[in-house]
């Protein structure tokens, strides 16, 4: 499902199709025209903006940014789904909180120091093993066991590195949106929101393998940490 919403995205970022900008936000929630004109917006604001799409995601999960490379810089961009402001699942300072949260991911200076090279070694880890095995395959015909197990392990510990990096990121934005809005109530409110709207992946397993598969931590973690 995950994927089929990614795939929206790229399609609606790449035809832009119903783009829209913070005036749309302000015509639908007034009450924030005060928050992008502050300086607190404006100094952390990322060189792409804002973009509402519509990718016909509901909920507070329907806020993302994405990382643009050009011209070997990083650039970001916050986008959300046109159906969150539409339908205004949300109150003003739910999505305020939501913005700010995001405001974290592109002033995040770990990202470019730490996250974005390491999930650049995981990949490069993974297509490593991927060619040995391609190469083993067309070799000898045949895999061993003791290559299958260090292959999946080699995949499941990439895995698990790259699942705890963005976990960390989920709660360094958190912190970072909490100092900006400092409405512990709002953000709370819109966490228990997410958790209401949001399928949990790996409901079938166990609390704490289920935990240490996802790239997000639970929404109680997270309200924790504020």
């Amino acid at each position: 499902m995950k994927k089929i919403k990614n795939i929206l995205l790229l399609i609606s970022l790449f035809t832009f199709q119903s783009l829209f900008s913070i005036e749309t936000i302000c015509q639908e929630y007034p009450e924030l025209h005060s928050f992008f004109d502050s300086q607190d917006y404006k100094s952390r604001a990322p060189k792409n903006g804002i973009k509402i799409i519509d990718t016909g995601i509901d909920g507070p999960q329907g806020a993302s940014t994405n990382i643009e490379f050009r011209e070997k810089k990083m650039f970001f961009e916050i986008v959300i789904s046109k159906n969150l402001i539409d339908k205004n699942i949300l109150t003003a300072e739910e999505l305020k909180f939501i913005i700010c949260h995001e405001l974290g991911h592109c002033n995040d200076a770990d990202l470019l120091k730490k996250v974005v090279p390491i999930t650049v070694a995981l990949f490069a880890c993974k297509v490593s093993v991927c060619w040995y095995t391609v190469w083993n395959l067309l070799k000898y015909k045949t895999l061993s066991a003791k290559h299958v197990a260090l292959s999946g392990c080699v995949f499941m510990g990439c895995e698990l590195l790259k699942n705890k990096l963005n976990r960390d990121g989920e709660y360094f934005a958190d912190r970072y949106g909490f100092a900006l809005t400092k409405n512990k109530e709002a953000a709370i409110s819109m966490l228990n929101k997410r958790k209401k709207m949001s399928k949990k992946k790996y409901s079938y397993l166990p609390k704490f393998l289920a935990q240490l598969l996802d790239d997000h931590p639970t929404e109680e973690d997270r309200i924790n940490v504020l």
